[in-house]
C-alpha cells in the first residue's frame, strides 16, 4: 500500500457544501475539535471525504491561518469571551518537508504558508539533512 502525504492543503471559506459543517456536527452531536476533510470537483462544490476527532494538521499556525482554535479554547476555558478573528477566504500551507521534496521548485515555497518548525532549529536543521533539502530561508 502506497501512503502518499500532503505537501499543501489549500483551506476555503467559500466553497459550495451542500450541508456546512456546523449543521453537521449539529445533527450529529458532535462537540470539541473536528476536522472536516472536502475535496472541490470542477464545478466548484465541496464534497465530505472524511471527519476526524482532532484539530486540523495546520491548527497551529494560529492567527495567521485567520482563526486560532486553541487561543479560542483556552478563552472558553478561561470563561473569557472570544476574541474576533478575521478569517481568511483562502489559505494555502507548504507543507515542510514535504513540498520541498515534491517540487524543489514549488511556487508555494514563497507564496504560500511555508509550515517550518522554525522553534525547532535542531529538528529542522537534522530534517533538512535527511532529506537532502536547502534549509528554508526566512
Amino acid at each position: 500500500m502506497n501512503r502518499v502525504r500532503a505537501a499543501s492543503s489549500s483551506l476555503s471559506t467559500t466553497k459550495k457544501c451542500a450541508v456546512p459543517p456546523e449543521k453537521l456536527a449539529g445533527a450529529w452531536g458532535l462537540a470539541g475539535f473536528i476536522g472536516f476533510d472536502f475535496i472541490v470537483d470542477a464545478r466548484g462544490d465541496a464534497w465530505l471525504i472524511e471527519c476526524n476527532p482532532r484539530p486540523t494538521p495546520i491548527a497551529h499556525l494560529g492567527e495567521r491561518a485567520g482563526e486560532d482554535i486553541c487561543l479560542a479554547l483556552r478563552r472558553q476555558l478561561a470563561g473569557l469571551p472570544p476574541l474576533s478573528m478575521q478569517q481568511k477566504e483562502t489559505l494555502i500551507v507548504a507543507h515542510f518537508p514535504h513540498e520541498a521534496l515534491r517540487d524543489p521548485a514549488s511556487p508555494y515555497l514563497t507564496a504560500a504558508i511555508y509550515d517550518v518548525p522554525r522553534d525547532d532549529p535542531g529538528l529542522l536543521r537534522r530534517l533538512s539533512q535527511r532529506h537532502r533539502i536547502q534549509l528554508p530561508v526566512g
